[in-house]
């Protein structure tokens, strides 16, 4: 998706600065192409790695998981779409959700809580695993679940103490 204030020659971008992986062929593809600086929203579920790069950041969320406990693995899309808000802050969850509800035909209106529900949890997790102390907690492995960083390439971590030493 391409978003800009003028009209929009081309929607091909070479560099996004922003970019999904719903499984690992996309985050070997969009891990190189991705602009430095920018940010890869990974599912977690499908992926079994982490990030070869480090001058990008990366944000790892189960969507599987999540949507499963949201009631509707096919929301899975829903968990990515608060993932991706959390990491763009142009487009507020609100308006996403109006957006969505005045685009729905009125039949499928009842479907709209279990898709808010999706982007709530998939934004929370976003915002909760995008923190840089969370990234050093789980860099540290103190965290049970995946780490999505290679042990032997921690994430560059500024203004922090890297918490190892001190255990």
């Amino acid at each position: 998706v391409v978003i800009a204030d003028d009209e929009i020659g081309s929607p091909l971008v070479k560099n996004p600065p922003l970019a999904i992986a719903l499984n690992l062929p996309s985050f070997d593809k969009y891990e190189e192409v991705l602009a430095p600086g920018g940010t890869l929203i990974v599912n977690q579920s499908m992926v079994d790695r982490g990030a070869k790069r480090d001058d990008i950041n990366v944000i790892f969320v189960p969507c599987n998981e999540i949507a499963e406990e949201t009631g509707d693995r096919c929301l899975l899309n829903m968990v990515m779409v608060g993932a991706l808000l959390a990491a763009f802050p142009d487009l507020k969850l609100d308006e996403v959700k109006a957006a969505l509800k005045a685009h729905l035909p009125a039949r499928h209106q009842k479907l709209l809580p279990n898709n808010y529900a999706a982007m709530d949890k998939g934004f929370a997790h976003a915002k909760a695993n995008s923190s840089r102390a969370v990234m050093v907690l789980q860099q540290a492995n103190l965290f049970p679940e995946f780490s999505p960083y290679p042990a032997d390439k921690p994430p560059k971590v500024s203004g922090y103490t890297d918490i190892r030493t001190q255990l």
